[in-house]
């Protein structure tokens, strides 16, 4: 009776292991599992081969102590079938061991090759960043130079006149702006995007700064009250607006935009107000020809052109030109 328990409970051991690999896990798991159902495995078979070895010990006393034949007979055969028993269980303890260390050899692969791969991709994050602060640092020379080769093009007013010229014809000009960007731009502006909306200049002039890489030109609004007043500073060529960043260090007074003219410019980034007579701030200006600008002249005469911006954005100097209908002498 004592040898069949023991031999149920090493059936249902082993049947438990194989129910324990069928479940769907990982191998990592399952590789655990395995090298804890083989450890109870040997467990129970060193535990089965003791009471084998205590079983045969009863049967040999028996056998060499027994005086009835027919009982020796019966002690005979159960004591061979132990033994035969006993070495099954020898060879279920080896086999189990050895495959308990190919599990442990298997751990230790697997733990190796974690460590391979986590230091594979800390390898790679520690490149992502690398390249990522070399796109930024190339973004940002890139912005410099084109920010640079677009300022070699650029001149800045020098005098009120042309202040009023390159300001002149620009009302109706159309620049291109976003509802994210604060800035309005060129037509060919490298800034501009498909997001961008063509708008009239002289609409979008308050709420918008001139883009500081196609730098457009700047629509100022017109005044003909000399008395007004404006903000100026020493060292400073421009006249400002009340809170105008400009103003917010250093010291500052107050000059009536009828004297200001002679020495100031209006300031490019608060855009005070240009001051000109009633009949200059009543004419009409155009962005695409010189002729709205052209004084009219009676025939034969030179006519001078007061500088105005195409539909493009570039600028063209005040110059001098033959009159309507004159013919160029050799």
């Amino acid at each position: 009776m004592s040898l069949n328990r023991t031999s149920s409970v090493v059936v249902l051991i082993l049947l438990l292991f194989c129910c324990g690999l069928a479940q769907t896990k990982s191998y990592s798991e399952l590789n655990q599992e395995s090298y804890k159902a083989r450890g109870d495995v040997i467990s129970a078979a060193k535990q089965y081969k003791a009471s084998l070895e205590k079983l045969i010990q009863t049967l040999e006393l028996e056998i060499k102590q027994g005086t009835d034949s027919a009982v020796i007979a019966v002690a005979k055969t159960k004591l061979e079938e132990a033994r035969n028993r006993l070495a099954a269980t020898d060879r279920l303890i080896e086999e189990t061991t050895k495959a308990q260390q190919s599990d442990i050899e298997i751990n230790q692969q697997h733990k190796k090759r974690l460590a391979e791969i986590d230091a594979s991709i800390r390898e790679i994050d520690r490149k992502a960043e690398e390249l990522q602060a070399q796109k930024i640092a190339l973004l940002s020379e890139r912005s410099g130079i084109s920010h640079a080769l677009s300022e070699q093009d650029y001149v800045e007013p020098d005098t009120y006149d042309q202040v009023i010229a390159r300001s002149e014809g620009t009302k109706m000009m159309r620049v291109y702006v976003h509802n994210i960007d604060r800035s309005y731009h060129l037509p060919n502006c490298r800034l501009r995007s498909a997001n961008h909306t063509a708008m009239p200049l002289h609409i979008i002039s308050a709420a918008y700064l001139p883009c500081a890489s196609c730098h457009p030109p700047i629509y100022y609004p017109v005044t003909n009250n000399v008395a007004t007043r404006y903000f100026i500073k020493e060292d400073d060529r421009h006249y400002h607006n009340l809170g105008c960043q400009a103003l917010a260090t250093g010291n500052s007074s107050t000059i009536e935009i009828g004297k200001a003219k002679a020495k100031y410019t209006p300031c490019p980034v608060c855009r005070p107000p240009l001051l000109v007579s009633a009949n200059e701030s009543e004419s009409d200006t155009s962005t695409e020809t010189p002729s709205s600008s052209t004084p009219r002249t009676t025939p034969g005469t030179d006519v001078h052109v007061k500088g105005y911006y195409r539909k493009d954005g570039t600028y063209v100097r005040p110059h001098t030109r033959s009159a309507p209908g004159t013919k160029k002498k050799n």
